[in-house]
């Protein structure tokens, strides 16, 4: 998996991850699919967890009230 650019946690400043959710796949035409979700390191805070594009679940991340 790439490295996406993720902002610091909005709560502590952490550094974050993305995470994969293979253990709760989602269904899409008929095939098993992986979810994915962003987690700050430090504090485990997290977004929605169940993206199915991890360019996704790293722009819910990276958005916050100031810029949208």
């Amino acid at each position: 998996m790439a490295k996406h650019e993720l902002k610091q946690c909005p709560f502590c400043g952490g550094e974050a991850e993305v995470i994969t959710h293979k253990f709760f796949p989602t269904m899409s035409n008929g095939r098993e699919t992986e979810s994915y979700g962003v987690v700050c390191k430090n504090c485990n805070t997290s977004g929605y967890q169940f993206y199915d594009c991890v360019q996704y679940a790293v722009n819910a991340w990276n958005r916050r009230v100031d810029n949208g």
